[in-house]
């Protein structure tokens, strides 16, 4: 039996790395199935307060659905070409095993909008194409920090702090563009209208050393906001279920 060594916890999941050398580059990310909830005590996939009481059965649960979820859409980017960290997964164990890359800065959350909703209302929905709801498209850079509210990442801030240089940052912008697109269209597949979304990446190094871009953490009902009939669908556990049946009809992951 293998020892798993802990390199971090968060809210819904822990980081296992191997502690051998011949394990290979690898971590192991077990999933708790938390949920977060607002200063409210409202679910909130954005919030930073864990929620207290939650059955462990729905736990598995939400952990389960969130496995399934991103191993659809990992392997449908690397279908499409773009690489990501997703090695495999393990849903008696509720795990999913990653290569391991490094982080962009201290960590950097991306997000494409396609309609103006939530915080991006707030900050700026005084201006009237960017009321709620207005249909906009817009890729945004995020500091990775919850205790500072994971403040935006101007391209001048981003050189200033050597995070990027501007042919990284030009590389990702578009790359990142071309990810969301595919599950963009793969939801309007689905009947479904991506309204906002939020990935990570990090970097990965080949067998040569060569360094490339990879999409990493996960891609869940909690990392984007979905309408049914122009209708945001709030359950995160239904709209899994809706894109979970939907790749099941095309056998794009297990039953």
């Amino acid at each position: 039996m293998i020892n798993l060594k802990e390199v971090t916890r968060g809210k819904s999941k822990i980081v296992y790395h191997f502690p051998y050398k011949n394990a290979g580059d690898y971590y192991i990310l077990q999933f708790t199935g938390d949920q977060t909830v607002n200063a409210q005590g409202e679910l909130d996939p954005g919030a930073n307060f864990v929620a207290q009481n939650i059955p462990a059965e729905e736990k598995a649960e939400i952990a389960d659905i969130t496995i399934r979820m991103s191993e659809y859409y990992f392997r449908l980017l690397e279908k499409h070409g773009i690489k990501t960290h997703f090695v495999s997964a393990d849903l008696d164990k509720l795990q999913m095993t990653v290569k391991i890359g490094t982080p962009i800065g201290r960590g950097m959350e991306c997000i494409v909008r396609y309609f103006s909703y939530g915080s991006f209302v707030a900050r700026y929905g005084d201006y009237p194409a960017f009321a709620k709801g207005e249909p906009i498209y817009v890729r945004e850079f995020h500091h990775k920090n919850d205790a500072a509210g994971d403040p935006p990442l101007t391209l001048d801030i981003i050189l200033a702090g050597k995070i990027l240089t501007h042919e990284e940052y030009d590389e990702l912008y578009d790359l990142l563009g071309k990810a969301i697109e595919i599950i963009h269209l793969d939801l309007a597949g689905a009947g479904l209208t991506l309204i906002d979304i939020k990935i990570e990446f990090m970097r990965g190094t080949d067998e040569n050393g060569n360094s490339y871009w990879m999409v990493a953490d996960e891609i869940a009902a909690g990392s984007m906001r979905v309408a049914l009939d122009g209708v945001e669908i709030k359950d995160k556990k239904l709209l899994a279920k809706l894109i979970l049946d939907y790749a099941l009809s095309r056998k794009e992951v297990p039953s």
